[in-house]
């Protein structure tokens, strides 16, 4: 594991790396394009494949099966997918005691709001973890007056063009 975000012991570790391999197992079979979400042992869980709001339920369902107050291992892998069912599956994992991992890729509404839920954050080896967008845009008078805050005047017109042509 390439990057952790937290701090913990040497036998979470060994737990949580078991619970990675069992999803990075699951992966590569067969089941995992029949269900998006698979419970590993009684604390880990996996998920994999689009973000959207019957997968989202899915995840919220297989969630609610653990005990609220209990550590569970998150482990994803998803190219992303609907703003608001990714924000549904953030709130579920912000009041748990979560170690989100990313398994090869979490992008989008993956990185954006599953991720970021997590109270610990890992990257596994090979993940690619892609952040982009958000829930609302920012029209260009609001993307001055927040990069104004934040840097000095003459920056700003080139913050403002990088913006656009990016």
């Amino acid at each position: 594991l390439i990057a952790f975000l937290g701090m913990t012991g040497p036998a979470s570790l060994d737990r949580e790396t078991a619970i990675i391999e069992a999803c990075r197992t699951w992966s590569r079979s067969s089941d995992n394009q029949s269900q998006p979400v698979r419970q590993i042992a009684s604390d880990g869980l996996c998920f994999s494949g689009p973000i959207n709001d019957e997968t989202s339920a899915a995840f919220v369902s297989a969630l609610s099966k653990f005990e609220p107050s209990a550590p569970v291992v998150v482990v994803v892998n998803s190219g992303g997918g609907e703003i608001n069912a990714g924000i549904a599956m953030g709130e579920v994992l912000i009041p748990r005691q979560t170690t989100v991992v990313a398994q090869k890729v979490c992008a989008s509404s993956c990185a954006n709001y599953l991720f970021t839920a997590g109270d610990r954050r890992v990257i596994d080896d090979d993940a690619l973890l892609l952040f982009h967008g958000g829930a609302h845009r920012l029209d260009e008078a609001q993307l001055r007056k927040a990069i104004a805050a934040q840097v000095a005047a003459e920056q700003v017109e080139a913050q403002v063009a990088g913006v656009r042509a990016g």
